[in-house]
């Protein structure tokens, strides 16, 4: 048997040509065949596989012979859903919201031996992001130092968001070792850190937004210019 034309959907690589176990059903009407559906069911012929699965083919064109038809590919993982996240984080830290958002994927997919480590790695993303748009002289100082220097250094001034990013820390580090010495902080408790710090950023980028505004359009800067 040769190369198979489509993925059996139970393995990663191709593999031999599945055996086709039932006549195809059609999705045609009469003689309108353009644009119709076969639908096959096949089973893998690998000898650890064995496992049944159907087959979707667009009709492309009818032939004396039979039809010239394409397989249809189907994403069967799970959808990709966008962590709830403020707006206003991403302008900021675009980073943190595509890694927070994957792990929350990973999460969801049963992996959380892994997904840890993924927020451990959004949360450097968005201390960083924001302690190098706090203090933008700084920016390679704060690239290249471990986020705990960054913490410690970095935000003095914000002393919530210290305490948010330190514990959260601290959970997202002891992810990664063999034994875990926080009893008393899992998964959840980091995830909740995690998205106050969030919150906190997106409140600073809209209290700077705020301030913007209200500098651009003080009735009494503008009168003073009229003054003037």
């Amino acid at each position: 048997m040769g190369k198979s034309p489509f993925r059996v959907p139970t393995l990663w690589a191709f593999n031999e040509t599945p055996y086709l176990l039932d006549k195809p059903f059609c999705s045609a009407q009469g003689s309108e065949y353009r644009n119709a559906e076969l639908v096959e069911l096949f089973q893998c012929t690998y000898s650890d596989c064995q496992k049944y699965f159907i087959q979707v083919f667009k009709i492309v064109s009818r032939e004396t012979r039979g039809y010239e038809t394409k397989p249809i590919h189907y994403d069967y993982s799970h959808n990709f859903v966008k962590a709830s996240i403020p707006d206003r984080v991403e302008t900021v830290s675009p980073s943190f919201v595509k890694i927070y958002s994957q792990s929350v994927q990973a999460e969801n997919s049963g992996l959380d031996e892994i997904a840890g480590i993924g927020y451990r790695k959004a949360l450097e993303f968005l201390i960083k992001d924001y302690a190098i748009k706090a203090f933008p002289d700084r920016e390679q100082a704060i690239k290249n130092a471990y986020l705990g220097k960054v913490i410690a250094d970095e935000l003095d001034e914000f002393p919530r968001l210290k305490n948010l990013a330190k514990a959260a820390n601290w959970i997202g580090t002891d992810q990664t070792h063999y034994i875990q010495k926080f009893s008393g902080a899992d998964l959840q408790s980091m995830k909740s850190f995690i998205t106050s710090a969030a919150l906190f950023v997106a409140a600073d980028a809209n209290a700077d937004e705020a301030q913007a505004f209200t500098d651009n359009n003080d009735p009494k800067k503008s009168q003073d210019a009229v003054d003037k």
